[in-house]
């Protein structure tokens, strides 16, 4: 299923034409193509089984497409990891949690990107004042200094958001982003997709 605004007339900055991913003879994904478009939001909707999370981990660089062609600005992009993607801004969130339940808010959402430096190191001050600014972006109110075990699930599913969107970010991927939420906690993911 494929929910699209008519109104939007930019042309697309990513495409994948007749992607197809094989697992010896298994087919996961068959000739699938899609555009995505500058400010539009897209759903993914099947069946257990249907390869939404394959065709999602081709998109984000974790797996490589058996074959079909990926363009990003008409450019055609062929990412061999996440961070190929990653440096392109195709930023994901993936079922499974990436945080380390050890660390605070703030190291979480720059675990994967360089922290703001002083001379003397990092700088923890405007570190903890961008990962605010994040996730007041996208509406979670939340301790920067608290450990991430300490947090609610819904929680820790923002903050992975907010560590998605940290750099320059033009696509996000979410793979079943409301699955742990309770629906107040959807309704605000919404909302901060709405505003991104």
């Amino acid at each position: 299923m494929l929910l699209r605004n008519e109104n939007l007339s930019s042309a697309a900055i990513f495409e994948t034409r007749d992607v197809a991913k094989n697992y010896g003879g298994v087919k996961a994904l068959r000739g699938v193509s899609l555009d995505i478009r500058p400010g539009e939001i897209l759903g993914l909707c099947g069946e257990n089984g249907s390869g939404k999370s394959t065709f999602l981990k081709i998109i984000s660089g974790q797996i490589q497409p058996s074959s079909g062609n990926l363009f990003l600005d008409g450019e055609e992009v062929d990412f061999k990891n996440p961070n190929d993607a990653l440096k392109k801004g195709i930023s994901a969130v993936t079922q499974e949690r990436t945080l380390a339940s050890d660390l605070t808010v703030a190291e979480n959402i720059y675990l994967s990107h360089l922290k703001p430096k002083t001379l003397l190191g990092i700088n923890w001050k405007k570190t903890h004042e961008q990962s605010k600014d994040m996730l007041d972006r996208i509406g979670c109110e939340l301790n920067t200094n608290a450990l991430v075990r300490d947090i609610l699930p819904g929680q820790a599913q923002m903050v992975e958001i907010a560590r998605a969107i940290i750099g320059k970010t033009r696509i996000l991927i979410l793979d079943e982003p409301t699955s742990s939420l309770t629906s107040h906690e959807v309704e605000k993911l919404f909302s901060a997709l709405r505003n991104l």
